[in-house]
């Protein structure tokens, strides 16, 4: 039986496009995480302490303290 030459390039074909396609859509997807310096827990940045601030009043309206998240709130509002 003699190989045709069409049909391993019918083969091989899709089989190349299929690895390349998985390795560049791999190598985009990997997110690259930048780690922001940070003081007590909370990032040195524009956002670091309204992200902290709403981190605290959540943990509070989880914990059922429903009075100290009203007023954390309150402040991150104002902010």
């Amino acid at each position: 039986m003699a190989i045709r030459s069409g049909s391993s390039l019918r083969w091989s074909f899709p089989v190349a496009l299929a690895v390349f396609l998985s390795v560049a859509l791999t190598a985009i997807s990997v997110p690259q995480e930048r780690k922001n310096p940070q003081t007590a827990g909370v990032d040195n940045t524009k956002m670091g302490p309204y992200r902290a601030l709403a981190q605290v009043a959540y943990a509070a309206s989880q914990k059922g303290e429903y009075a100290t998240a009203a007023t954390l709130a309150k402040v991150l509002e104002r902010t």
